[in-house]
Parts: structure tokens; C-alpha cells; sequence
């Protein structure tokens, strides 16, 4: 391992934020099983207080956290084949739960899709008790990969209480980590660095007010993560379990374990978003080395940060990731008997916004004709090009869900068509595009949170999909 060669790979990522006065930066932390071998960092924990990000600044995981909880299910003696039998994941097994291959709506999502925007203040309780309210799931379990957080915060709800006690037992206090589950954003956490997101070319708090479960709620400093790392490499953890292989239903193997994924370079890794932190655990099990990269900026590509020193580190050139065959034409396009479209840009794709390319989000698609084939999710799917397409009246009207007190509003005014929902100072105005005569796209901001939803009209009513939601049918009133 050329340990110079990353740390100056690492030097160079953190160059962006040692040059940019009074904004944000982040610690990259290199290692191997044993010690500490360079370490590089940049910018301000707080850029409020002038206070410098090391790697000793407390910072929020995010879904770098899932690994903990797997590990501590395994820990635990959990069968993984048995159902979760907890809220809308009664039937899914808890395997299935935790490797993305469960279908389960992601609850936050879900809420997105309704209005209620990601800053808004609900506690466990009330996510809970939203989950067991939902109705379906986005897919039947082990037909298909696509991440979510449902399932690893239903687990923790499922095991109640069982989980702190063995990530404590088990794992932080042998290891001495200064590991800590501040569940609620307003919880105080010493030392703990300010999420920050570009607003109009100044940088703002983050925020997001949800309970932040064991799906993503851990804070700790790089040198607590990588010591963790460590433990991995040394055997002392579960990472074969974490790591090991999955499969669908047909036997098909996966990328994405338990909390941990495979990827380029022989390596394993997770990483970590929440608004205004990034974060990025990659693991080198032959090399029995690793790296960390934790920021406090929202402009942070964590994954690509870890993956140019890792690179670095075996002296060979950074992959790419996701990337499409040169030649696939950019623009939208629309998936054939699914409510699913897809955008080409910049040789990548996103499907209904989310960038694909990832162990849990895979594509491969080549150009056939007029049409993009191959599989994305590991389903084999064909996407035709959007043609332009004018609004059709019949979309007009109330849709309501019942069983979630919710409802929005279509109109059709001069050949613009609208979707109204939420209330008060919460009520928004979105236009649809048409994709097809059942179809439309709808793209909404809520800070540092951008996305785009289909529209599917169907008989008697529609439904509302996202990459991680696709279950919400409303009626028309």
C-alpha cells in the first residue's frame, strides 16, 4: 500500500476546503488493522464559531449507522429468515429487511410525497406509527433491489431497547468508541459539528427534524469510525457476515449485505447523507486497510473522496461508477407497463431522480433503437424516450387517501397542468409534465431535498411514485 500516495489523494480532496475562507470542510482518516496512517482535514466544524473540523470533531454518520445495527442483530442471534412482523414490513423477512431486496416504502420518503417536508419534528412514535398505517409494498420481497431506511428502522423499533444495550456491550464500549445515538436533531452532542448546505451561494444550517433511527442516527469522530474499521479488519467484528454475499428470489447475487457493500477495488464500504453531513466508511479487507471521510458540507461526494484514495493507495487509476456506454442520448424516458421514468445526463442515469449506478441501485442499459434496454434494480426494463405531449383535462380533480388523511389536487388551466397539496404555509404548487397520456413528472425542492415523483393516473384514481415510495394510491374524490 502506497500510504503517501493516499495521503496526498486525501490532501487533495481537502484542498476545496482549506481554500474556501470560513465554509465548511471535513477529516479524511487513513489506516490499516492496526494504527492510524495519515489523516488529512479542512474547513470548519463551525463555521459559526471559527472552530477547525479534525478528526477528533463529532460528526452525524448517517446511513454509515445501518452496519451497527445489522452487526448487533447478528449479535443478537436474530433469524434473519423469519419475518419482521412489525408495521408495514409484517411479512418481509428480516434478511430481506436489511438488504434492500424487502420492498418496503421508505417512511420518509412517503411522507415527502405527501407534503410533509423533512424538516418537519416526528418522533418515533409517530413514524412507527405511520409504517403500520401504510398499505402494500413498492414490490414483492427479493424481486428487486432498492434501497430504504424502513427496514432497518422497524428493526430497531421491533428489538425495543435490545439494540442500545448490545451496541454498547458488544461493540462500542470494547472497542472505546466514543460512538453516541443522538435519536432527535435538537439533542445536544458535544463537539458536534454544524451540517451545512449552499443556499444562494452562501452556506445555511442544515436541518431535518424527523427522529433519526438506527437507520442513520450514530455521531461519532473519524478516529472513533475508523478504530471500528479496525475491528472489522481484525476480525474482531462481524464484517464477513456484513459483507457476505445476498441473493433475489431467482438466486441472483447481489452487491449490497447487511449495512455494508461491495464495490470497486475489492473493497467494502457504506456511506452516509443526511442535510448537511456526508460521510464514507471503505474498507480494503485484502490490504487489511481502510478509509474515512466525514464532512459537514452538502457538496460532498463522500463515496468518490474515499474511492480516489483507495485508488491511490493500490497506485492504479479511480473507476467509475455508474457510468452509461458512450452514445446513450441524453434526456427523459419512460419505462414500458411501469409508472417509472428515467434521465440521462452527463452519461448517467436517474430513475425517478435518484442517481443510479450504486450496489443497491444497479444499471446497465445499452441503446436498442429508439429504446434503452437492460436491467436497473436488477429488473430487466425498457425505457422509451419522452416525447413532448400536451396536458389532458381528464387529469383534473381531488385525489384523497383515507387511510392516511391526505389528498391533493390536479388542475388543468390553459394547457398547464398542477398538483396542489399540503396546507397553510405548507401548501405547494408543482407542475406536471406529461410522459405519457397515464404519466406525469412532477420535480420539487425542500432544502437541501430535491426530487422528482411520477404521477401514474389510473382507473378511478392515482398514484404517487418515487424511487423509494411506490405504494401511495388515492382515490378520486
Amino acid at each position: 500500500m502506497d500510504w503517501q500516495a493516499g495521503l496526498a489523494a486525501a490532501q487533495q480532496a481537502v484542498g476545496k476546503w482549506q481554500a474556501e475562507e470560513g465554509a465548511p470542510g471535513g477529516a479524511i482518516l487513513l489506516f490499516d488493522a492496526r494504527e492510524t496512517r495519515g489523516s488529512a482535514c479542512g474547513g470548519l466544524a463551525d463555521p459559526g464559531w471559527r472552530i477547525p473540523f479534525s478528526v477528533e470533531t463529532k460528526s452525524r454518520y448517517a446511513s454509515v449507522s445501518k452496519q451497527f445495527l445489522a452487526a448487533s442483530v447478528l449479535a443478537l442471534g436474530v433469524d434473519l429468515a423469519a419475518p419482521l412482523g412489525f408495521g408495514v414490513g409484517d411479512t418481509v423477512p428480516i434478511g430481506r429487511a436489511l438488504d434492500m431486496t424487502g420492498g418496503l416504502p421508505d417512511v420518509m420518503e412517503t411522507y415527502w410525497l405527501l407534503g410533509v417536508p423533512p424538516s418537519a419534528g416526528l418522533s418515533r412514535a409517530a413514524l412507527v406509527d405511520f409504517s403500520r398505517r401504510l398499505e402494500g409494498l413498492n414490490f414483492a420481497p427479493g424481486t428487486e433491489i432498492s434501497y430504504c431506511n424502513t427496514g432497518y428502522r422497524l428493526m430497531q423499533a421491533k428489538l425495543a431497547g435490545a439494540y442500545e444495550e448490545t451496541l454498547a456491550q458488544r461493540f462500542l464500549r470494547p472497542f472505546g468508541l466514543g460512538i453516541v445515538l443522538p435519536e432527535d436533531e435538537a439533542a445536544i452532542v458535544p463537539g458536534l459539528a454544524r451540517g451545512m448546505i449552499p443556499v444562494n451561494g452562501r452556506w445555511e444550517y442544515g436541518r431535518y427534524g424527523p427522529h433519526i433511527s438506527a437507520s442513520g442516527g450514530l455521531a461519532g469522530t473519524a478516529v472513533d469510525l475508523a478504530r471500528w474499521g479496525q475491528a472489522l479488519l481484525r476480525g474482531e467484528g462481524p464484517l464477513q457476515a456484513l459483507s457476505a454475499t445476498r441473493h433475489l428470489a431467482d438466486g441472483r447475487a447481489t452487491a449490497y449485505g447487511l449495512g455494508l457493500a461491495r464495490g470497486p477495488l475489492g473493497t467494502v464500504g457504506h456511506g452516509g447523507s443526511l442535510p448537511g453531513y456526508k460521510s464514507y466508511l471503505l474498507l480494503m479487507p485484502e490490504e487489511a486497510a481502510g478509509v474515512v471521510v466525514l464532512s459537514n458540507r452538502e457538496d460532498t461526494d463522500p463515496h468518490a473522496v474515499a474511492l480516489a484514495v483507495a485508488a491511490a493507495l493500490r497506485g492504479v487509476p479511480t473507476p467509475e461508477e455508474g457510468r452509461l456506454p458512450d452514445g446513450v442520448p441524453e434526456g427523459l424516458y419512460v419505462a414500458e407497463g411501469e409508472p417509472l421514468w428515467l434521465e440521462v445526463r452527463q452519461g448517467q442515469a436517474f430513475l425517478l431522480g435518484a442517481l443510479a449506478g450504486s450496489a443497491h441501485l444497479p444499471v446497465a442499459l445499452t441503446v436498442d433503437g429508439e429504446v434503452l434496454a437492460g436491467e436497473v434494480g436488477q429488473v430487466p426494463r425498457r425505457f422509451r424516450r419522452a416525447e413532448p405531449l400536451p396536458v389532458l383535462p381528464d387529469w383534473e380533480g381531488r385525489y384523497v387517501h383515507k387511510g392516511l388523511d391526505a389528498a391533493f389536487d390536479v388542475a388543468v388551466r390553459d394547457g398547464r397542468a398542477t398538483l396542489t397539496r399540503g396546507t397553510g404555509p405548507l401548501r405547494s404548487i408543482i407542475d406536471l409534465q406529461p410522459l405519457r397520456p397515464d404519466l406525469a413528472l412532477a420535480r420539487h425542492g425542500e432544502g437541501a431535498w430535491t426530487q422528482g415523483f411520477a404521477v401514474a393516473f389510473e382507473a378511478g384514481g392515482a398514484r404517487l411514485v418515487s424511487n423509494r415510495s411506490r405504494m401511495l394510491r388515492f382515490t378520486r374524490a
